[in-house]
């Protein structure tokens, strides 16, 4: 079926980036699925193509989850580099 193959190697790219956390190729894959769903709504689906989106929809927990994290380690980061510049800006004002 041409449409589980075309929803396999979206499932395959958007496995891919994720393992590289190439994050805008996530968007962009994101993006172009999103555009398709209507489409895909509009005829009957076979099984294959409902278990294949099924199989997606449980891809999107995993890579929003995976989002989230990565935000929260950033967030950290940020605070971190904030903080580091405060106490340096109090170090060099007290010298």
């Amino acid at each position: 079926m041409k449409i589980e193959r075309q929803l396999e190697s979206i499932l395959q790219h958007f496995k891919q980036a994720l393992v590289a956390e190439d994050w805008d190729k996530l968007a962009a894959l994101d993006t172009k699925l999103q555009q398709a769903l209507p489409k895909l709504k509009q005829a009957p689906l076979a099984s294959e193509v409902k278990a294949k989106l099924a199989e997606i929809n449980q891809f999107y927990s995993l890579m929003i989850a995976r989002g989230e994290s990565e935000k929260s380690e950033i967030r950290a980061q940020i605070q971190q580099q904030q903080t580091n510049t405060e106490g340096m800006q109090a170090y060099l004002q007290n010298r």
